[in-house]
C-alpha cells in the first residue's frame, strides 16, 4: 500500500493526461504532443510513449522520439493526440532501466552546480566546521 499524501495534505489526483497517455502507451499508439519546454518553448512532436512514472507526484513520460529517447514533464504537455499510428517500442526497453537513466543524469547535471558566497569571517568558520 503506498498513502502519498502528507500530513494535512490534500490528495493531488493523477493528472488528466496520465490516463491518455497511459492508454497510448498500453495500445502502442503514436502521440502528437504539444509540449512547452522549461524555457517555455513551444513545440510539436509525434512520440512513440513508451511508460509513464509518477515522481513525487510529478508525472513523467518517457518516450521514443526522432531524435531518441526523451523525457517529458506531464505538467508541460499542453495536448496530447493519440493517433492511430502504431508505436515502436525497442525490444530491450524496461520503464525501471529508462528511469534510472534519467534519475542518474539529473544527478549528474545537479553535481556539478557551484555557488561562491562572500560571508564574513566568524560565519565561514562556522560553515567550514559543518560543511567541509
Amino acid at each position: 500500500m503506498t498513502d502519498p499524501v502528507g500530513w494535512g495534505e490534500r490528495d493531488r489526483g493523477r493528472p488528466e493526461l496520465v490516463e491518455r497517455l497511459q492508454d497510448a502507451v498500453v495500445r502502442r499508439r503514436k502521440v502528437r504532443l504539444t509540449y512547452d519546454n522549461h524555457a517555455r518553448e513551444r513545440t510539436e512532436r509525434l512520440v512513440d510513449p513508451w511508460g509513464l512514472v509518477d515522481k513525487d507526484d510529478t508525472w513523467y513520460l518517457i518516450a521514443g522520439t526522432e531524435r531518441g529517447q526523451r523525457t517529458f514533464r506531464i505538467d508541460r504537455i499542453v495536448t496530447a493526440d493519440p493517433t492511430d499510428q502504431p508505436a515502436e517500442r525497442p525490444d530491450d526497453f524496461t520503464l525501471a532501466t529508462a528511469w534510472q537513466q534519467v534519475v542518474g543524469e539529473v544527478e549528474r547535471r545537479r553535481s556539478h552546480t557551484w555557488a561562491t558566497a562572500l560571508v564574513e569571517a566568524r560565519i565561514g568558520a562556522e560553515l567550514t566546521d559543518r560543511y567541509a
